[in-house]
């Protein structure tokens, strides 16, 4: 959905992990069967650009696979490169490991 106000999305890059089940699938909702449905299109790796947009359905959560990465580097971050954490970022650190061990165990 557009911002309300008019201003761009944020663009994020997360990276994906392709395997031979993996399906690469062109979506055209300008081209419509006799149903209403949007012509599907299987692609080859290969078709896919630079720049092109793209949406990836996982069966695996990758918004929490990018916040625990997130973790992980900052406490690399500490434990390699002597990196300080502020008492309010630890605690929000804390939180967020509580909701994923919470989420991850059941």
């Amino acid at each position: 959905m557009p911002h309300t106000d008019g201003s761009p999305r944020a663009k994020e890059t997360r990276f994906a992990s392709l395997t031979s089940k993996t399906k690469i699938v062109s979506i055209d909702t300008t081209k419509l069967d006799s149903n209403g449905n949007p012509q599907i299109t299987e692609l080859k790796l290969a078709d896919l650009k630079v720049g092109d947009t793209i949406t990836v359905r996982s069966e695996q959560n990758i918004k929490e696979a990018k916040k625990f990465d997130n973790l992980r580097k900052i406490r690399n971050g500490i434990n390699y490169y002597g990196r300080d954490v502020r008492k309010e970022e630890a605690e929000e650190i804390i939180k967020i490991l509580k909701e994923l061990i919470e989420k991850f165990n059941s």
